[in-house]
């Protein structure tokens, strides 16, 4: 039933966001890119979780916010020029405005990643690092077990993943609530690591039919002294076998960020995940400026783009930076990953004399030059058509 409903829930956003006059508030984000430290405005229509996310991706986590004003949905052009902004934001875009053309980006908002469970053993068994965790597991004589007692894992989540969470990202840290985890602590077990009478280490997972679900990380207190102990790669290595006993065959490592250059999305990559779309509203990016800054801004902020609805890895370079054949191979082996149609480069110049893609990736790297994208956004003063 929902999805018969689906295309004409999305056709009824898509008249709503064209052809109804909304308000929106506005807020302007200031910071620094974290690479060249270059100061750099955004405007926003995000929610606070979302600004809180895009401080940490795009501005390295420090950013200061101008109170949120209100403003006019399908005037937030004029609104972002009014004030000094380089980089324009409009989240909560329908699928229908993904158009086609290299002339309008929207950016993913959460992306799914999972792998198969075969791959991932194998991975482990092959990891010279899994097997010195795992060593080191033996060395300090933790013990392994798995429960699905609720008051253990109410424990585990106020007293060890609450904590790390805090202590690991203590500005923009966006926990779980335990109220999410009371409406399906049916399906979720944990992963203990015990040293002693002391649970110094827990993994909580999620069942949902033959797939695992990676749910929460923690560790007593948020002590980073227990990281130390190689417990929580061990933990994966042991609850990772005892679930394919029980006939798991896909492991889901949850949400992702869609920048390219997120530190957690590049984790996942060495598991050998797949990125999996799962259809969610996207975010619209505009160029304000074609200034330098605002250049270095999309040139440091590679990303996945919604393009015919399909996934595309949209990243800007200089000309200098795909000079030779093996410089594009580089280029795909950082920034694609499965799940992708294909990495979209686009070039800050004319494409001039950029190389001709390898043999090996044509169907999955395409080269554009960016100047037509920036010159399609100049003066103009509506993002709809």
């Amino acid at each position: 039933m929902r999805s018969k409903l689906r295309p004409i829930l999305r056709c009824l956003r898509y008249l709503l966001h064209r052809y109804v006059p909304t308000r929106c508030k506005a807020t302007r984000l200031e910071g620094r890119l974290p690479d060249t430290g270059t100061e750099l405005a955004i405007l926003t229509n995000g929610s606070p979780t979302a600004r809180k996310h895009l401080a940490m991706d795009v501005l390295g986590g420090e950013s200061t916010e101008s109170p949120p004003g209100r403003a006019w949905r399908r005037k937030l052009i004029p609104c972002a020029r009014r004030a000094a902004a380089d980089v324009l934001l409009i989240g909560g875009i329908p699928r229908s405005r993904s158009l086609g053309s290299n002339q309008t980006i929207v950016c993913c908002r959460w992306l799914r990643s999972e792998t198969d469970f075969d791959s991932v053993l194998e991975r482990m068994r092959k990891s010279q690092y899994i097997k010195r965790r795992v060593n080191m597991f033996k060395k300090h004589d933790l013990k392994f077990e798995m429960t699905k007692d609720p008051e253990r894992i109410k424990d585990f989540h106020y007293n060890m993943y609450l904590p790390f969470m805090q202590q690991r990202f203590p500005t923009t840290a966006n926990a779980t609530r335990f109220k999410v985890l009371q409406r399906m602590m049916d399906n979720l077990e944990l992963a203990l690591a015990r040293q002693g009478d002391t649970y110094i280490a827990g993994i909580l997972f999620q069942a949902r039919g033959n797939t695992l679900v990676y749910w929460e990380v923690g560790y007593k207190d948020g002590d980073p002294v227990h990281m130390k102990t190689g417990a929580a790669v061990a933990l994966k290595y042991h609850a990772f076998l005892t679930c394919v006993d029980r006939g798991f065959t896909k492991i889901s490592f949850g949400y992702t960020s869609p920048f390219l250059r997120d530190g957690v999305l590049r984790y996942k990559k060495n598991w050998g995940v797949r990125l999996v779309d799962e259809g969610q509203a996207g975010t619209l990016i505009i160029p304000v400026t074609g200034s330098p800054r605002t250049q270095e801004f999309f040139e440091q902020t590679p990303m996945i783009c919604i393009r015919d609805n399909k996934l595309v890895g949209t990243v800007f370079v200089r000309p200098d930076a795909i000079q030779s054949q093996k410089q594009l191979t580089q280029l795909h082996k950082e920034f694609y990953y499965d799940g992708m149609d294909h990495l979209h480069v686009l070039i800050l110049n004319e494409l001039g004399r950029c190389p001709p893609v390898p043999e090996s990736l044509r169907g999955t790297m395409a080269i554009e030059s960016a100047v037509p994208f920036f010159e399609a956004w100049e003066g103009r003063d509506q993002w709809l058509d």
